[in-house]
């Protein structure tokens, strides 16, 4: 299930939204998978790692949230998109300590969507520049494995930065701002 989109071996919220928390160690999961639109992810305390390394579909229309307050956070997302043009979906993280949110690939939404970044706290937030596989684990060596490049497909970032953290857009990462 990487890189096809065809199969997908891992749901979150398969008919409802969900509430995931996370206070320390790490998930890792591998291989494209869904996100039901309108959950919400909590990394708090010393929250560990969390990446979603691959493809992220996007099912149904809602706003996916993601709280950051974990002081040794670390939040890896690879591609998101939306698994059908019917479906408006928008992400928000909110980031208020010092970890890392890392947008490996950025997204393709089939409807215009927006990514509101939130950062209130002296973390980091990087756009695009790839996996780092000391995160993420090594990636797969395989011709047709779809994320290679960056994309900001029907995206629309909103920034809102207050605290003193650092906000960086990797080169080949183009994204538009309001």
């Amino acid at each position: 299930g990487v890189g096809g989109g065809g199969h997908r071996m891992t749901s979150f919220g398969s008919s409802s939204s969900f509430t995931l928390n996370q206070s320390g160690g790490a998930l890792r999961v591998y291989g494209d998978m869904d996100l039901k639109s309108g959950s919400t992810i909590n990394q708090t305390d010393n929250a560990g790692v969390l990446v979603l390394r691959d493809t992220i579909y996007m099912g149904s229309s809602g706003t996916t949230t993601f709280n950051q307050s974990g002081d040794t956070a670390t939040l890896v997302l690879g591609r998101l998109e939306s698994t059908s043009g019917n479906n408006q979906c928008d992400f928000v993280f909110n980031q208020s300590g010092n970890g890392l949110i890392h947008f490996a690939y950025g997204s393709n939404l089939a409807k215009a969507g927006t990514i509101t970044l939130n950062q209130t706290g002296s973390g980091n937030i990087n756009i695009g520049g790839g996996h780092d596989t000391s995160i993420t684990g090594s990636l797969p060596n395989r011709s047709d494995y779809s994320l290679t490049s960056f994309e900001a497909i029907n995206t629309t970032y909103t920034i809102n930065q207050t605290g003193n953290g650092t906000i960086t857009v990797h080169d080949n990462a183009t994204i538009a701002v309001k």
